[in-house]
């Protein structure tokens, strides 16, 4: 017999244009419960500096890196909803990491105290380790 996850995401596969997150709010609304999803996310940071005749200007990329990643990209699922410059802010060390490969992880948690379900979350970088080329 096949476990409620797979029940679940077997039959919200088949309604057409139901991401991810919709799927995980829909369990949490009907079936009072939150599936499992292995997910996993690195991204590439990288800083930039540069000088126009405007003045001087500093940039930080987030570089999916999708052949190390895994499962759902909730930085892309979440910019899709709410847009990038929601999502971006709550990144909460952003600014004090040094170039390199990062896991994105959910921190921050924020639950309705009523349902339970989550409702606001923040998003940390991890240091993964540089692997030998």
């Amino acid at each position: 017999m096949p476990n409620l996850d797979e029940m679940v995401k077997e039959a919200c596969e088949r309604i057409e244009n139901m991401s991810t997150r919709d799927w995980i709010l829909a369990c949490q609304k009907y079936g009072g419960y939150t599936p499992t999803l292995k997910a996993k996310l690195v991204v590439r940071l990288t800083t930039s500096y540069w000088k126009s005749n405007r003045g001087v200007h500093v940039r930080k990329d987030v570089m999916f890196l999708k052949r190390q990643s895994q499962g759902l990209n909730i930085l892309e699922e979440d910019c899709g909803c709410v847009g990038a410059e929601e999502v971006i802010p709550r990144i909460i060390n952003l600014y004090d990491q040094e170039d390199g490969v990062y896991q994105v992880v959910i921190c921050n948690e924020q639950e309705d105290w009523e349902t339970g379900c989550v409702e606001q979350y923040d998003y940390k970088l991890v240091a993964l380790p540089e692997e030998k080329a």
